[in-house]
């Protein structure tokens, strides 16, 4: 907390260390339900654009600002005529028994999967379609006054306690 010594007002300062790697999300939704965009830039010509939607509101901390998405793209092998090889046909098999309808998919498990399976074209270079989307800030949600006493240290979680004398705020925005 930072004291204006002209207006008598604080301000809370939260400090985050960028350096440290987000907790993984583990499991998604499973999708049900597409939606489509207008295609402006012509993603491969696919007009319109087939996108879908996840809450990841209890699944990232409040710290985060960005999202990292990638959307892979896997070519099966294929004969001249445009039908799948048998290698290829068994490299579908493979995904669909281990990744088709899935929402617990470890990426390095895939990544493998991907170098190693027989019939998956160039799979040493996989093709993916990567995209990073910003998330709005918190909001403020309280302004209030308060009288602190004391502060206290708790040296062991490396934790800094305030006592308050009064505290009276009032709610400034209910939505999140």
């Amino acid at each position: 907390m930072v004291q204006n010594p002209n207006t008598n007002q604080f301000k809370k300062i939260i400090s985050v260390d960028l350096n440290v790697e987000p907790s993984p999300i583990n499991t998604l939704t499973s999708v049900s339900e597409f939606k489509t965009d207008p295609n402006w830039f012509f993603d491969s010509m696919l007009d319109p654009l087939i996108s879908v939607e996840f809450d990841f509101g209890t699944k990232i901390e409040d710290n985060v600002r960005k999202i990292q998405s990638r959307r892979y793209i896997i070519d099966f092998a294929r004969s001249s005529t445009g039908e799948l090889t048998t290698l290829g046909q068994s490299a579908l098999e493979s995904f669909n028994q281990l990744y088709n309808g899935s929402t617990n998919i470890e990426i390095t498990a895939f990544e493998n999967w991907h170098r190693t399976t027989p019939g998956v074209v160039e799979p040493n270079n996989p093709r993916f379609d990567e995209q990073i989307f910003d998330l709005m800030p918190n909001n403020l949600l309280y302004d209030g006054i308060f009288n602190v006493i004391s502060a206290e240290e708790d040296r062991i979680n490396r934790k800094l306690y305030y006592v308050l004398n009064t505290l009276n705020y009032r709610v400034i925005n209910i939505h999140r």
